[in-house]
């Protein structure tokens, strides 16, 4: 079956923009979209010089602009069935102008350029949001899959830490956090019920270093079978965490997406008076 092939030609050093990542953006964009493309697609990347040559040959301007697409379709020259030109310095400065990280910025342009590729157009106000809406949707999701298959890399390389004897079963977890990724292993011991699982030691360090905002906890163990917390680790999450996306991951990286909501319907809930954590940090925390 003939498919889509990428390749990236760096006139300037495009950092960030690896062609596994320009795989990954475009194979999202495509599905979500709902269209194919066979051929050749080239991304390029540009200075300021070159981009205003290019708007002034195409489309008779002078402007300076961050990306430019031109889609060919299957009939296009040579097998090429599209391409996006990217003037970095411009990318780049733009994410200055915006304190925005120059990642997603490029990523936001690349994006851009791409649903250009798909008939997307910004000739008028109301296409413009239109595009923007569907662009910030786009690149949002594959900012959170990105993120799903960081968090199950570093629980891989945790569990590979692992005190497993007794069970010869490792596991890892990695909790996203406002800060940074907290780590842990599962910890076994000879009298069975003092093992501590991977979910509770990572939890444990995230608290301990007064890491208060888990956002999302992978958890991969060392068979092929998905990893999901069991019920202590649930109960120990909701404590910290209710609302906490839950990544089961196997020792391949596959997964699947939960809620706690999903795996705890039923948790329990100390009164008001005791849940004196409601407004992390700790009352009474003295911080760092």
């Amino acid at each position: 079956m003939k498919t889509t092939q990428i390749a990236v030609y760096n006139h300037t050093d495009i950092p960030f923009l690896s062609r596994a990542k320009v795989e990954q953006l475009w194979a999202l964009v495509s599905r979500e979209e709902g269209k194919r493309a066979i051929g050749r697609l080239e991304i390029t990347a540009v200075d300021e010089e070159d981009i205003r040559r290019l708007n002034d040959r195409y489309f008779g301007e002078q402007d300076l602009t961050d990306v430019i697409a031109f889609p060919y379709g299957v009939e296009g020259s040579g097998g090429m069935w599209g391409e996006v030109v990217i003037c970095l310095p411009q990318v780049l400065r733009q994410a200055g102008e915006n304190r925005e990280d120059e990642k997603k910025e490029i990523l936001t342009v690349l994006t851009h350029g791409f649903l250009h590729l798909l008939g997307y157009t910004d000739q008028d106000s109301r296409l413009c949001r239109q595009m923007e809406t569907r662009q910030n949707e786009i690149l949002k999701t594959f900012l959170t899959e990105e993120m799903r298959r960081k968090l199950i890399t570093r629980a891989l390389r945790a569990g590979k830490k692992a005190y497993a004897p007794y069970s010869n079963f490792c596991v890892g977890a990695a909790i996203e956090t406002d800060k940074k990724v907290v780590s842990g292993c599962n910890v076994e011991n000879a009298s069975l019920g003092l093992t501590v699982c991977a979910e509770r030691v990572a939890v444990l360090k995230a608290v301990s270093e007064n890491i208060w905002s888990l956002r999302r906890i992978a958890v991969a163990g060392s068979s092929q079978s998905l990893c999901i917390p069991c019920g202590a680790c649930r109960q120990v999450l909701f404590e910290f965490a209710p609302a906490i996306e839950i990544i089961a991951a196997n020792n391949h990286g596959r997964y699947q997406v939960y809620s706690l909501e999903d795996l705890l319907p039923h948790p329990f809930v100390a009164s008001k008076e005791q849940r004196r954590h409601s407004t992390p940090p700790y009352p009474g925390s003295s911080g760092e």
